[in-house]
């Protein structure tokens, strides 16, 4: 997922996730807690699978948001560009 958010993204985008420093560490790029006003800003959303409050969370944000795109999926993360 981190290699995917590098090569896929720009320096400019804001990736909402729920460990931010470590988003910022690993890939170069802005990142905002998951807060619910974090998500309308960001330009995209990784959920964390695994965590299922913060699945749900995520996805009870997400459907308010009618033009989200899943760009990246495995066992772990999903990543939506919104």
């Amino acid at each position: 997922m981190l290699h995917f958010i590098k090569n896929n993204t720009s320096t400019k985008d804001i990736i909402v996730f729920y460990k931010p420093r470590v988003m910022r560490l690993m890939t170069d790029r802005m990142s905002i807690d998951c807060g619910s006003e974090g998500v309308g800003t960001g330009d995209y959303v990784v959920i964390f699978k695994q965590y299922k409050y913060l699945h749900d969370l995520y996805y009870d944000l997400l459907k308010n948001i009618p033009h989200r795109k899943t760009v990246f999926d495995n066992e772990w993360f999903m990543a939506v560009e919104i």
